[in-house]
């Protein structure tokens, strides 16, 4: 392995999902993520892991006899049968699949959530960000159904620290607070991004035409379950006096809920005719929405709603209940949101569509094609679910030593980092060139700094952190005439001319840029021919930072002593940072191994943390 910034190379997300494409009976969580990848398929690499079949199924999809990774769409998908969700095969995946972040699209499911988190918690499969997107499972509605066993899943999930470091997605700031409220204090990093919708159709489905008098078209397209609340709206329409004729499309996901439900539409009354017609392919749904007059889900719990936006885009008004996203649908015109606790509400919508003219339907059928239209073409649903994946930016990296800068220096007078500071006065200055101008490139409170100019050097010091180079200018008042500050926002991109200095030093900052590479380049050139460059960089191999890693991840909230090593991204061997200088056009004279922690007579059994390189520009 050679290092290498890889600026063209897109981020990878891995992406655990009970059921993908071609599969569509499993409704809003499969469509969820079909979006997601249909919309930042070609700015992200998405290689998701799912079933071999659709929801429902005891069969494997077509063409499923030659295993291994398959191209779908913008994603690439590998199809497991049931019998290959054992721990060991997951945690084997995680370990194989390159990957910048774990993706998970469910909370309970214990094959492609559990597994997973169990994995990385054990230390079977790299610790990678992981963001989770619980999908409305902890609405207070959905957690009273199975109370008991999903409150012993949170409990055990608590207890065995598999939430410790999840990012959660949110669908809604309603499921943020239903997040937030079951899983109280242990949540550390939430997003709130609205899923994405579909792509916009190319133009509005046919709607056929209703005459005066004939029964208002209503369906319902859901998965059959408890949630989805199917029942209640067929009690609805026991109170409704004019014709109507009720369509029921989905998956029954609950035997016992669809037999109740058939009951209820045997004594329907004679003006209300209700029929089951099965599942309906992801590529029919708008075209079959098109044909209704009305789109009724009473559900009692929804992070977002693909049915209801699909009906929308479809022309379709929609008749929900108020415990989902779409709020204030009838001050758009688009529709009704009601609560459940008033069933004569839903009651009065009906009666009310079922007696407006053609022209005045016609009218709500634009607005909801509009309305569809302007969520679907959002720049802020894009980016806010292109920010879930963002790289770490190094303006949190800032923040966090910002927040530390006040007792910055102090934490020089002992312990590992006075260890330091003894290190760099007795191994390192000995070693440089006499005189000259010097760059100490991410300075802090400029301790290195002051050190330098000790020794007869003219610095100059820059640090992206104000709040650091605040404490450093204080601190530097009897070396003002040898040390100037200065802001830059980055390392790697300094404001100064070609072969600038006649040396720099950069101890602990590489590890924390974007580029480590890039970083080290600019740092080349503004060193003149034959001038000198210092610098560190963790050593990959070494025992205690990957214990120091694990105890980061077992222990935190709790412990924030390791905090860093969520910013701290970049390591290396010797071997790679040789042929990273070879490429700058540096030459190492000199490279130390050190460890603030370990005393050096130790090294021989435990390998040091840290590498110190001293190195020479070539001349041109």
């Amino acid at each position: 392995m050679t290092i290498g910034d890889h600026p063209s190379r897109r981020r990878i997300v891995l992406v655990f999902v009970r059921y993908y494409l071609p599969g569509y009976k499993a409704g809003g969580p499969l469509r969820s993520i079909a979006n997601m990848v249909e919309a930042l398929g070609d700015e992200f690499d998405f290689r998701i892991v799912t079933l071999d079949r659709d929801a429902g199924d005891g069969e494997p999809y077509p063409d499923q006899d030659v295993p291994g990774w398959k191209r779908v769409g913008k994603a690439c998908v590998l199809y497991l049968s049931p019998g290959e969700t054992r721990l060991r095969r997951i945690a084997a995946i995680l370990r194989e699949t390159p990957h910048d972040i774990l993706y998970l699209n469910s909370f309970f499911d214990p094959h492609f959530t559990l597994k997973p988190l169990l994995a990385r918690r054990l230390g079977l499969a790299p610790a990678r960000r992981c963001v989770l997107a619980p999908r409305g499972e902890f609405s207070p509605e959905a957690l009273h159904l199975k109370p008991a066993k999903k409150a012993a899943y949170i409990r055990l999930a608590s207890l065995m620290g598999l939430c410790r470091d999840l990012h959660w997605h949110a669908s809604s700031a309603h499921e943020e607070a239903d997040i937030r409220r079951v899983m109280c204090g242990s949540v550390r990093s939430l997003q709130v991004a609205i899923d994405m919708p579909a792509a916009a159709s190319p133009g509005p489905s046919p709607h056929p035409h209703r005459e005066p008098g004939q029964p208002l078209r209503i369906c319902f397209l859901s998965r059959i379950s408890p949630m989805k609340n199917l029942d209640y709206a067929l009690d609805v329409l026991a109170k409704i006096d004019v014709p109507v004729t009720f369509d029921i499309y989905g998956a029954i996901e609950d035997e016992a809920c669809w037999d109740r439900c058939r009951k209820m539409i045997a004594f329907l009354p004679g003006n209300v005719v209700a029929a089951h017609h099965g599942v309906v392919p992801h590529a029919e749904v708008t075209g079959t929405l098109a044909r209704y007059d009305l789109f009724f889900l009473p559900t009692r719990g929804e992070s977002y709603g693909h049915a209801i936006v699909e009906a929308l885009a479809a022309g379709t008004p929609v008749l929900i209940s108020d415990r989902t996203p779409w709020q204030g649908l009838a001050g758009h015109g688009v529709g009704w949101d009601l609560p459940l606790a008033n069933p004569d509400a839903f009651v009065n919508a009906i009666t009310e569509i079922a007696s407006w003219p053609s022209d005045r339907r016609s009218e709500q059928r634009q607005r909801c094609l509009a309305f569809a239209e302007d969520h679907m073409r959002s720049d802020a649903v894009l980016a806010a679910t292109r920010s879930l994946f963002a790289e770490p930016s190094p303006a949190d990296a800032v923040a966090y030593h910002s927040a530390l800068a006040a007792g910055w220096d102090a934490r020089y007078a002992a312990g590992s980092f006075a260890r330091r500071a003894r290190f760099f006065e007795r191994e390192i200055l000995p070693r440089l060139s006499e005189g000259g101008t010097w760059l100490d490139a991410g300075c802090g409170t400029g301790t290195f700094a002051r050190m330098l100019a000790w020794h007869g050097h003219r610095v100059v010091a820059v640090d992206a952190s104000a709040a650091m180079l605040d404490d450093a200018m204080a601190k530097a008042s009897d070396h003002a005439d040898a040390i100037a500050f200065r802001h830059v926002d980055t390392v790697e991109r300094l404001p100064f001319e070609d072969g600038r200095f006649d040396g720099v030093v950069c101890l602990s900052v590489l590890e924390y840029v974007d580029r480590p590479l890039g970083a080290l380049r600019e740092l080349c050139r503004v060193l003149r021919p034959g001038g000198m460059l210092v610098f560190s960089v963790p050593d990959r191999r070494s025992a205690l930072r990957a214990t120091q890693k694990v105890l980061h991840r077992i222990q935190q909230p709790q412990d924030r002593s390791l905090a860093y090593l969520s910013l701290s991204r970049f390591d290396a061997t010797p071997t790679e940072m040789a042929a990273a200088l070879e490429a700058c056009g540096l030459t190492a004279a000199v490279t130390i191994a050190f460890d603030p922690v370990i005393p050096r007579i130790f090294h021989r059994l435990a390998r040091p943390s840290l590498l110190y390189f001293i190195c020479t520009k070539r001349a041109l």
